[in-house]
C-alpha cells in the first residue's frame, strides 16, 4: 500500500504549487520548519488518498514518515488516526506506542495538531496523563505541542484540569506557536464551558501572552473580549 500511495501523491505533486502550502509555515533558515518541505497538496486531497488507499498498515505509515516532504508525513498520521478510530483497545494500545516510538516524525504544528488529539490524548483518557505534563515541560518544541494539542480530547469529555494546568505552566514559553496553541485550547475549553474559561482569564490575564490570550478570547462577546484586551 505504501507504494501505491507514495506514487499517488507524488504523481500529484508534479501539477501542484509548494507555495499554497509552505506559506502557512515560517520555513526561512532558522525557523520552525525550516527542516521541512512541501508538496503543495492540501488537506482535503490528503483525506481523500488516504480513503483511497484505505489498509495502510503500521509499517507502511513508519515508511511514509520517513518522508522530508510534509504532506506524505501528514498522509501517514491521517491513516494512522483512521486505524486507531477502527481499532480494539488492544490496537489502540499499540498504536498509541507506535506512534510515541515515531514523535520524532511528528516535526511541524499540522503534523501535531492532525495527530495528537486522538493519538496521544485519547489513550491517556484512562490514566498516564502526567505524561503530557512530561512533554510541555520537554526543550523540544513538538513535544511540547504535542502536550497541549493531545488536551483537545480531555476538553471534549468535559475535563478540562489538564488543559489548565498546561496553559499556565507555558505563560512564559518563548515560542508564539505555543501561545497559539494554549489559546487554541482555552477557546476550546470555552466553547464547552465559558465560566470555566473566565475564571482561568480572571486568574492569568496578565500574565498572558497577548497571542495566547487573544486566541482564547475569539469565541466570546465582543464586550467580554475588550475587558480583557485592556491589559495590552
Amino acid at each position: 500500500m505504501y507504494d501505491a500511495l507514495h506514487t499517488h501523491l507524488m504523481e500529484a505533486a508534479r501539477t501542484a504549487d509548494p507555495k499554497t502550502v509552505s506559506r502557512f509555515f515560517k520555513t526561512a533558515p532558522g525557523t520552525y520548519g525550516a527542516h521541512d518541505r512541501f508538496l503543495g497538496l492540501p488537506i482535503p486531497f490528503l483525506r481523500k488518498a488516504i480513503k483511497a488507499f484505505d489498509g495502510m498498515t503500521t509499517h507502511d505509515v513508519a515508511r511514509l514518515l520517513e518522508s522530508p516532504y510534509n504532506e506524505v508525513r501528514l498522509c501517514a498520521l491521517l491513516s494512522l488516526v483512521e486505524m486507531y478510530k477502527r481499532g480494539d483497545e488492544a490496537e489502540k494500545q499499540t498504536l498509541h506506542t507506535f506512534y510515541k516510538d515515531h514523535m520524532g516524525r511528528v516535526n511541524n504544528w499540522n503534523l501535531v495538531d492532525g495527530s495528537a488529539p486522538m493519538l496521544m490524548g485519547d489513550p491517556l483518557l484512562k490514566g498516564g496523563e502526567e505524561l503530557l505534563v512530561a512533554y510541555a515541560n520537554d526543550q523540544d518544541l513538538w513535544l511540547r505541542r504535542i502536550g497541549v494539542v493531545a488536551t483537545w480530547r480531555f476538553i471534549q469529555m468535559e475535563r478540562f484540569d489538564m488543559t489548565q494546568r498546561l496553559c499556565e505552566m507555558l505563560l512564559d514559553d518563548g515560542e508564539d506557536l505555543m501561545h497559539k496553541a494554549c489559546g487554541w485550547m482555552l477557546r476550546e475549553m470555552g466553547k464547552k464551558d465559558e465560566a470555566t474559561l473566565l475564571a482561568f482569564l480572571d486568574r492569568l490575564t496578565p500574565r498572558m501572552p497577548r497571542t495566547m490570550l487573544r486566541y482564547a478570547l475569539e469565541r466570546l462577546e465582543p464586550s467580554v473580549r475588550a475587558k480583557y484586551m485592556k491589559h495590552f
